[in-house]
């Protein structure tokens, strides 16, 4: 028996069902592992080797956890709502309600303590008692230490746009407004939307 799933092959052998790399013919998920799960969604970011998954966790109903292709857990928690593929290196979790944010290595870039978190072009956003904050990775994947983080102050995000070949997101406090470049640096002084030139970049 065999079928693929997000161009990988799933193919059933005595063991069990396994996650083989087609291409490499390398096993992702040997059917040991599989099994002991029963359900294994591949991440396919990091690399046609180092693949990690989400399982279901059976310490928890409607939980899982991020494992390596040996079945060794990456991170203790159990999360509720996994994002099955990454950004930046980085994907949202929920657990118990809250948001945090976790590298596809297992380390926490953000902690379970965040009522939304989404990605916006190139920047994440995260909302704390009706405040944004903004997360960003410095390089294509994200490294613990090599971030740029802004805590929740602003009342709203506007979406991020790219202005001569440079990223920018908007923020809002109140009624004014300005830009953060890629370095979460504001791009001129907050300034009331009602005095805003049409373009503020000019």
């Amino acid at each position: 028996k065999q079928f693929k799933v997000d161009g990988l092959d799933y193919i059933e052998v005595r063991e069990g069902m396994g996650i083989l790399n087609g291409s490499s013919g390398k096993w992702l998920m040997k059917p040991s592992a599989f099994s002991a799960y029963g359900a294994a969604y591949p991440i396919r970011e990091i690399g046609d080797d180092q693949y990690r998954f989400w399982v279901p966790s059976k310490l928890k109903e409607g939980s899982w956890m991020l494992i390596d292709s040996s079945g060794t857990q990456l991170n203790d928690a159990l999360f509720d709502f996994p994002q099955r593929q990454p950004y930046l290196g980085l994907m949202i979790v929920k657990s118990d309600g809250k948001y945090g944010l976790i590298g596809t290595n297992g380390d926490m870039f953000l902690p379970f303590d965040y009522e939304a978190i989404y990605f916006n072009g190139g920047y994440y956003c995260y909302l704390k008692s009706g405040l944004w904050g903004i997360f960003r990775a410095k390089g294509k994947k994200a490294k613990l230490g090599e971030t740029y983080q802004i805590e929740p102050r602003f009342t709203s995000i506007i979406n991020a746009i790219s202005y001569q070949d440079t990223l920018r997101i908007g923020v809002l406090i109140n009624d004014s407004i300005t830009y953060l470049s890629t370095e979460l640096e504001p791009l001129f002084p907050l300034t009331k939307i009602d005095d805003l030139i049409k373009n503020p970049f000019d």
